[in-house]
């Protein structure tokens, strides 16, 4: 049974707030901040308000990932805590998808056929923050979101692999962070599946095409919701096509491709790796 995104429980939690409370400034140290600030806004013209923004991770999705990771590790059936697993190590963006700094995503799928669906939701984001990855390793995910190369700390585990086929996707979040939506071209009349081109490559063919992948929308009833979907997929991922492109490498770069076009948006250093 793989997770699809396609149903979230429900709850209802109780957060008790913890607040540092700091003493108020003296009418001394009030006035001498007062004259800083004056100072500063006079030398560059104008005021400057800095607003700091912390993205949090959604907790049910999480839990979700690691539920759907445990019953895909249970159907391994390799006889032993070591599972194979599809690992990113590097990402350059070539051509960003608008000029905010909505962070990258990397969205995926998996089916026993090559008409995967990808997901709803993912815990693939790379917006700076250190979270488990696939394979219950803490990582620093790069906040990926200009025009360069990022280099992981360490390799980034996606998804753990068998003969299943799995399609991985980037998207630029411009909603909810690690949910999909997007409602382009369509009536907006609530999550469900839809149909997008994406341009991927091939892993065992080492070629780039373009063709129409199924995501799973997330989009709510009347919005306008509009993630960007890089021309930067992967698709046939698996333990044995990672093993042949490899060749006893530690990594391949899709940028290797043999037909002679490259992806759009995104080159993507991967490998395979057991944990």
């Amino acid at each position: 049974m793989v997770w699809t995104g396609t149903t979230v429980e429900q709850r209802t939690v109780a957060v008790v707030p913890c607040v540092d409370v700091e003493p108020p400034l003296s009418e001394e140290e009030q006035a001498r901040l007062n004259q800083e600030r004056e100072a500063a806004h006079a030398a560059i013209g104008f005021p400057v308000f800095t607003i700091d923004i912390e993205e949090e991770d959604d907790p049910e999705i999480g839990r979700q990932f690691r539920e759907a990771v445990a019953q895909r590790l249970g159907g391994l059936n390799k006889g032993s805590a070591i599972a194979p697993y599809f690992v990113v190590k590097q990402v350059t963006m070539r051509d960003k998808a608008d000029d905010g700094n909505a962070e990258l995503e990397l969205f995926y799928g998996e089916s026993i056929s090559n008409s995967s669906r990808i997901n709803r939701y993912t815990t693939h984001k790379f917006n700076g923050t250190t979270r488990a990855d696939a394979a219950g390793r803490s990582v620093t995910y790069k906040d990926v979101n200009n025009n360069t190369t990022y280099v992981m700390d360490s390799d980034i585990a996606i998804w753990p692999l068998a003969s299943l086929t799995l399609r991985v996707v980037g998207v630029d979040d411009d909603n909810d962070a690690g949910d999909f939506e997007r409602c382009d071209n369509w009536v907006c009349d609530g999550p469900g599946p839809r149909i997008y081109q994406v341009q991927h490559y091939k892993v065992p063919s080492n070629s780039v095409h373009t063709v129409q992948w199924e995501f799973y929308d997330g989009v709510a009833d009347g919005s306008e919701a509009r993630d960007d979907i890089y021309d930067s997929g992967i698709d046939q991922i698996n333990e044995n096509s990672m093993n042949d492109r490899l060749s006893g490498r530690q990594y391949f770069n899709t940028s290797e491709s043999s037909n002679g076009v490259l992806l759009h948006d995104i080159d993507w250093v991967v490998s395979l790796r057991y944990y």
